[in-house]
């Protein structure tokens, strides 16, 4: 049931319990190994579709451009600051 419900393989470690506060060094040395073998599966969908992180969002349209068209929709100019992740955008 544990691997149907996380995935195929998980593991699961067990601690049997604290010593002056401290976990048994060999259980720690068996958790330390089994990480240290552990093979990281590559983040497929994410490196191939792109996505924008961003930090900060300035609004850089000069001030006459909207003064001469009140009350209607107006193209903005903006500037996005952050990270491109994955792919690369489209242009």
């Amino acid at each position: 049931r544990f691997w149907t419900e996380i995935y195929q393989g998980a593991k699961m470690f067990f601690f049997s319990g604290v010593v002056n506060g401290k976990y048994l060094k060999n259980e720690v040395r068996l958790l330390v190994l089994q990480i240290s073998r552990v093979k990281f599966r590559p983040l497929v969908w994410r490196n191939h579709h792109p996505y924008l992180l961003c930090d900060r969002v300035e609004d850089v349209t000069p001030p006459e451009q909207l003064a001469t068209k009140e009350g209607r929709a107006q193209d903005r100019t903006v500037v996005l600051y952050g990270y491109v992740r994955g792919a690369h955008l489209k242009e």
